[in-house]
């Protein structure tokens, strides 16, 4: 149900049900914890989606999309900073 969510473009609900099922279930894989970071990711909360990439790559230190995402956040980050000092 939150993959159909996700894919439907609704962030905000995909989410809850993402972490419904890991209170529920107390089952937190790679691929659960990669999704709620891309979520989390379109829904601009850069923050909290890198530490959850973080916690991907805990799991898989070689998780690729999760590095990208990560290298995304770095550069907005710089971005951002580089067009506040001017």
């Amino acid at each position: 149900q939150a993959m159909n969510k996700y894919i439907r473009g609704q962030y905000k609900q995909a989410l809850i049900h993402y972490k419904q099922i890991v209170e529920d279930h107390y089952y937190v894989s790679e691929s659960i914890l990669e999704s709620m970071g891309i979520i989390l990711y379109k829904l601009k909360k850069e923050n909290e989606a890198f530490l959850m990439f973080q916690n991907v790559l805990e799991i898989n230190k070689n998780n690729f999309r999760s590095l990208v995402y990560m290298s995304l956040i770095e550069l907005n980050k710089s971005y951002l900073n580089k067009d506040a000092m001017n």
